[in-house]
């Protein structure tokens, strides 16, 4: 009898775990040129194509297969964005887009993503900016108001309930 308890344990465990998992998952930054955080790209996000092109061209294996074709050329994926607003921030976790606030700011940190934000049940902390390129606007002042294009390493720890990820060296993009 105990035997048998302590191998369902073991099948449970690992089931369990799987399910509480915390994925990236691309996250529509709209028509603007917004700022956006950037990962590689993973196998869920394969799996998450796959099912979005299947979802979007039912019956159509043509365009199905050419629509997963089409994003394969993408190694990276945007999966935090501020869709050019000043209040509302918006992250892909786990096959779904939630919409956060911010909670904090990191003061003197050269956007408005650095910081902790929070929403539908998840929290987000994104530090330890670290710049991997700026360039400025000829002619414009050496500030953050003259930033034509930047780019930073940066972790995000995300937070639903119990389960807590850090994802290492994703890529704060900001600019005109």
């Amino acid at each position: 009898m105990n035997k048998k308890i302590f191998l369902v344990v073991i099948l449970i465990i690992p089931a369990i775990s799987i399910c509480a998992q915390l994925h990236l998952s691309p996250v529509n930054t709209g028509d603007c040129v917004a700022s956006r955080i950037t990962s590689k790209r993973t196998a869920f996000v394969d799996e998450f194509y796959k099912k979005y092109c299947a979802e979007n061209n039912k019956g159509d294996k043509v365009k199905e297969t050419q629509c997963i074709e089409n994003t394969r050329t993408d190694r990276e994926f945007s999966f935090f964005t501020d869709r050019c607003s000043e209040s509302a921030y918006y992250i892909g976790i786990s096959g779904k887009e939630v919409k956060l606030g911010r909670i904090s700011k990191k003061p003197g940190k050269p956007t408005d993503f650095i910081g902790s934000f929070i929403g539908n049940g998840i929290s987000v902390v994104i530090n330890n900016p670290r710049l991997l390129n700026k360039i400025y606007t000829a002619g414009e002042p050496g500030n953050e108001s003259g930033v034509e294009d930047a780019s930073y390493k940066v972790d995000v720890t995300v937070t639903k309930g119990t389960v807590k990820k850090t994802f290492k060296d994703a890529i704060l993009l900001y600019g005109l």
